[in-house]
């Protein structure tokens, strides 16, 4: 019960953007920026060689993802 009164109180929290007569949520966009971000760095990395150098990539990438993500979204989507 406190779930759904939580969800009713938090569901006009996110922000959604009318894109094309489309409604677009603003946690996906920041999340395609992300992922759009961590491959552009893990580009820049494989071209200066820096990439062989990384322990644990998979954990490496996820953290830049979450970095690029989160940072997208407070930047852009926050009121």
């Amino acid at each position: 019960m406190a779930s759904a009164a939580t969800a009713a109180v938090l569901g006009g929290c996110d922000p959604i953007y009318d894109l094309d007569g489309a409604f677009f949520p603003g946690w996906l966009a920041a999340a395609v920026g992300g992922m759009l971000a961590t491959l552009l760095i893990r580009w820049l990395l494989v071209k200066t060689g820096l990439d062989e150098q990384l322990g644990w990539k998979g954990l490496a990438y996820l953290g830049c993802y979450l970095m690029c993500s989160i940072s997208l979204w407070l930047v852009f989507f926050t009121t």
